[in-house]
């Protein structure tokens, strides 16, 4: 594979020969994780809609102190590289959420998980590509739906950004 596809995998659509290098390509790959809510008395909840099978409309992601996921990549380009489902209220039904940002919703990723009733499904980004990087200033938004009406879950993020 050629460094200019790789490059392309890593950082999307923005890769610029004259601004990119391994070095930024090493930092990309090396980075420290933070975490969303960065509080932890804060939560953030998903909710499918009463409709069974049907996606939620997209809403920004808040946290339970009102903060948003966006803020985060207000000045900077970011990854999400995790989901953590820490909790769900209806156990033994699947679940599908995607998260996107923009006004066009640039599905970021789609994530699938059963309601085991073991929460804390650590649930990676797409390690190869870790999905499109947030641009700088997007709202980051989710839609949920669920095999039963009206479901709810706890999430939290592991995330980076490029700075």
């Amino acid at each position: 594979m050629s460094l200019d596809k790789v490059y392309r995998q890593i950082k999307g659509v923005g890769f610029d020969t004259d601004e990119d290098s391994l070095a930024s390509l090493g930092l990309e790959i090396h980075h420290t994780s933070l975490v969303f809510p960065s509080l932890s008395d804060l939560t953030v909840t998903f909710t499918a809609p009463v409709g069974v099978d049907t996606y939620s409309v997209w809403a920004e992601i808040v946290d339970s102190g009102a903060n948003t996921l966006s803020n985060i990549f207000a000045a900077d380009d970011g990854h999400l590289s995790a989901v953590v489902v820490e909790v769900f209220d209806t156990a033994d039904k699947n679940y599908i959420f995607q998260i996107s940002y923009g006004a066009a919703k640039v599905i970021i990723t789609t994530i699938r998980f059963h309601g085991d009733g073991a929460p804390g499904h650590v649930i990676k980004v797409d390690t190869r590509t870790r999905g499109p990087a947030i641009p700088a200033g997007e709202t980051v938004y989710y839609r949920m739906m669920c095999e039963t009406g009206s479901a709810t879950c706890l999430v939290s993020f592991r995330y980076h950004i490029h700075t």
